[in-house]
């Protein structure tokens, strides 16, 4: 394989390295139903979420109240795809501030949620509110409207 690189098959993990693993994945079970932050876009003709990148709340490092992804690089990522497979027509073709997005954060001393989305939230609570609830596993929440969607973002070339 001259030039290239190769990818390497390890078939035998040590077994401490294995055990290790295998813990630590043992300690996500069961977190699909915990309180979870993220970041997430609407459909609006479609009613639902899209490109929901969430964590549960006791993976968050300390000092960290929401998830660490931001939605220009998820944006960023679908728009190469899309690009590449020549799909003109691809959501991710168009301006991602110009699409309702949001992002959830999670308070740790009053053990609480805000979600932080645009003043688009006005047209589309009645139907965001169920989403974010069944999404990110929350029980209550409050929103923050904080410009998302909004702002001039057009110095973020994609």
């Amino acid at each position: 394989m001259s030039g290239e690189e190769s990818i390497r098959i390890n078939r035998n993990m040590p077994r401490e390295l294995h055990e290790e693993v295998m813990s630590e994945m043992a300690s996500y079970d069961g977190n699909a139903f915990e309180p979870q932050v993220g970041i997430f876009w609407l459909d609006v003709e479609n009613e639902e979420l899209f490109d929901v990148k969430a964590i549960p709340i006791s993976s968050l490092r300390e000092g960290i109240n929401t998830i660490t992804v931001l939605h220009k690089d998820i944006w960023a990522k679908n728009y190469y795809r899309a690009k590449a497979r020549g799909k003109s027509d691809s959501i991710y073709m168009r301006d991602y501030t110009q699409i309702p997005r949001g992002r959830v954060f999670y308070n740790r001393k009053t053990n609480t949620f805000k979600v932080k989305v645009g003043h688009w939230i006005d047209q589309y609570e009645a139907m965001l509110t169920p989403l974010i609830r069944e999404e990110f596993n929350l029980k209550s929440f409050e929103y923050d409207i904080d410009g998302w969607g909004e702002r001039d973002f057009s110095s973020l070339k994609i």
